[in-house]
């Protein structure tokens, strides 16, 4: 029995005469963490979006839980951008930005269940007490905590 969380084998991503990431290979153990640490230009952002399957032009294996990343449900994977682009004059509160996270719909409408889900993932995050702050009122480190509870909603 396999125990990695996600294996990767001979990965490439090639990009004209460009290789993003040229063979590379790993394991993550199940129950471990991962940091992808490098310079700008060195194909984290790359790896990242193959494991996304965002990035579906490549040459090699990429496998979660045994399951090729192709056939992975998007509840499997929580993701945190950076959001160095979002327009933060949205007119939105927090508990609205993590609630996308169940429907990726806006404007989200819901059951009460949904919404005490969503301020269960908050608290996880340590963001409960925002939930009710538009989100153009969030310094940068509380809007990460609540991308963070929008990613952990559906328990990836």
């Amino acid at each position: 029995m396999n125990t990695a969380q996600i294996q990767i084998k001979d990965l490439s991503v090639r990009f004209a005469d460009f290789f993003a990431l040229q063979n590379l290979s790993l394991n993550v153990p199940a129950g471990s963490f991962l940091a992808v640490v490098g310079p700008n230009g060195a194909g984290k952002s790359t790896l990242l979006k193959v494991l996304l399957g965002l990035q579906t032009e490549y040459t090699g294996d990429v496998t979660i839980f045994g399951q090729h990343i192709a056939s992975v449900p998007p509840e499997w994977i929580g993701y945190v951008p950076q959001f160095k682009t979002m327009d933060r004059r949205f007119p939105a509160v927090s508990i609205e930005l993590v609630l996308t996270g169940l429907d990726r719909v806006w404007p989200w409408k819901g059951k009460e269940e949904s919404r005490n889900k969503a301020l269960q993932a908050m608290e996880q995050a340590g963001a409960e007490h925002l939930a009710d702050r538009p989100i153009r009122k969030l310094s940068g480190g509380e809007l990460q905590r609540v991308t963070l509870a929008r990613a952990l909603l559906r328990d990836p």
